[in-house]
């Protein structure tokens, strides 16, 4: 996933206009079915950040209520780190987004913070679900390629910043579910040595 994503982010900052963002937004823009415009306007503020924020702050105070504290802390701070780091990347690649926007939209275009929340949401929703695994990443995966295509066909982003940014949503969860682990290792393995050492 990293490299998938090095390999996007290079090929924008060499060429910000390109042509497989022409031909994929071409074929998405003559996508006519009614009420599409609606429905993408929906999908995107389902999506909105904000909104995801929000949920994942019920889900992580929920966990610390049930005595999770560990892993409602690093909930928010996975968020916070997926949120922090597009942030970054898109004022140091600093594209800019297509023109004619349905719905005007400000700041830089690369990666889509819209298709990077879904993917954090849903990994997080699949971490969280005990039954019902392969359907729980079935639902989770159309999500994100709904979320992705409503940016792209209400002209927000271009193809290549939401397909970035699923690979950047995959590569940070990746990374923090392995600080996670590791961390979890460290404070077992100091109270298991608390409990057996003599006092």
């Amino acid at each position: 996933m990293l490299i998938g994503f090095t390999l996007i982010m290079t090929y924008i900052i060499f060429n910000p206009i390109n042509r497989v963002d022409a031909v994929f937004q071409t074929y998405v823009e003559q996508l006519n079915i009614y009420h599409l415009k609606q429905v993408m306007i929906v999908i995107t503020q389902l999506a909105n950040p904000v909104v995801v924020i929000m949920f994942v702050l019920v889900i992580s105070c929920v966990m610390w209520l049930k005595g999770n504290k560990l892993d409602a802390g690093w909930v928010i701070l996975t968020l916070l780190v997926s949120d922090t780091v597009a942030y970054v990347l898109k004022h140091v690649i600093g594209r800019v987004r297509p023109v004619d926007q349905m719905i005007p939209d400000t700041g830089f275009s690369f990666p889509s913070i819209h298709t990077l929340s879904a993917v954090i949401l849903v990994l997080l929703i699949i971490s969280l679900v005990k039954h019902h695994k392969k359907l729980g990443w079935i639902v989770g995966l159309i999500w994100i390629l709904i979320v992705a295509c409503s940016r792209i066909y209400l002209k927000n982003h271009f193809p290549t910043d939401t397909l970035g940014a699923i690979f950047l949503g995959f590569t940070i969860w990746s990374f923090m579910s392995y600080f996670h682990q590791t961390m979890i290792k460290k404070i077992f393995s100091k109270t298991f040595l608390n409990n057996i050492l003599p006092k």
